[in-house]
């Protein structure tokens, strides 16, 4: 194999299993969708007390780190049911446009998720009871350590079991043998300077999102 040398060179490579075969992302990743079933409430705080405030025509949406398979759909599922209410509970006589922005490195499968807009639309009408708001959806390939949106084009950005992946492995960590993570046995100085990395990077991410 190919010794892959720099942080460019993961992100066109690194992916999750595409696909809907047993091995795939879409089949082995109840954990991360507990995760999103523990966070609705939230998300349903947060996109309220943005709806409220802003009353959007249109609301664009990102999703760092999409993936692909059912995860995908669920927060978008919610995002939607939420609005909606909410239009609802103020009798606006229309929905706005929904924008959303799957983000996700350039690997990821994108073309499952595509494929499954036509039926997850379906069973968010069928779940519903009424007509939505137009929904348009957009794949973004690219790592979110760097820029990816035009600057003020984004309502609402969502992640979710993905800033976790660092951009780059920390500088000094080479002893840390026979782990591919921080465990009991990392010496250390592992957890210092992954520490530190994690802080530095979470600031530049944090910028990157406000220009966003």
């Amino acid at each position: 194999m190919e010794k892959i040398e720099t942080r460019k060179d993961v992100a066109q490579v690194l992916h999750m299993n595409g696909g809907t075969g047993e091995t795939s992302y879409a089949k082995n990743s109840l954990l991360q969708q507990k995760a999103i079933s523990l966070t609705k409430a939230l998300r349903e705080e947060a996109i309220t007390s943005l709806y409220l405030k802003k009353v959007p025509r249109i609301l664009s949406i990102a999703d760092l780190g999409c993936s692909s398979g059912p995860n995908t759909f669920m927060v978008i599922s919610e995002i939607i049911k939420t609005v909606e209410n909410l239009c609802r509970e103020m009798k606006h006589k229309e929905s706005p446009e929904y924008h959303f922005f799957m983000n996700d490195l350039p690997e990821n499968d994108f073309n499952s998720i595509f494929k499954s807009l036509g039926s997850f639309k379906e069973k968010l009408s069928d779940e519903i009871e009424a007509e939505t708001g137009p929904c348009f959806f957009t794949g973004v390939p690219g790592s979110f350590y760097g820029r990816v949106f035009p600057t003020k084009t984004l309502h609402f950005v969502h992640s979710s079991y993905s800033l976790h992946w660092l951009s780059r492995v920390p500088q000094g960590v080479e002893n840390n043998k026979g782990n591919i993570y921080m465990a009991r046995s990392s010496p250390s100085n592992v957890s210092r300077l992954t520490m530190r990395n994690f802080k530095k990077i979470s600031h530049h991410f944090s910028s990157l999102v406000q220009k966003s």
